[in-house]
C-alpha cells in the first residue's frame, strides 16, 4: 500500500495516494502497534501528502502520530 501510495503521489494523484497511505497506516497500527516505526512512517506519508495539498491542519495529527511513534 505504501509503494502504491508513493507512485500515486509522484503522479500528483494525492487523494488516491492518501487513501493508500491511510490503509497502510491502519494495517501497521493493527499489526505493529502505535509506537512502531512502520506506523510512524505511514503517518508521516499521510501528513506529507496533506501538506503538499496545502491542507496543513489535516497534516498536523499525522505528523504528531509519526513523531510519537518515532520517539
Amino acid at each position: 500500500r505504501r509503494r502504491l501510495g508513493s507512485v500515486l503521489e509522484k503522479q500528483d494523484r494525492r487523494e488516491p495516494a492518501i487513501e493508500q497511505f491511510q490503509h497502510a497506516a491502519e494495517l501497521a497500527l493493527r499489526e505493529c502497534g502505535p509506537e512502531h516505526q512502520l506506523t510512524g512512517d505511514c503517518e508521516a506519508d499521510i501528513g506529507r501528502c496533506f501538506g503538499s495539498e496545502g491542507r496543513h491542519r489535516d497534516s498536523i495529527p499525522h505528523f504528531e502520530a509519526a513523531l510519537k511513534a518515532h520517539t
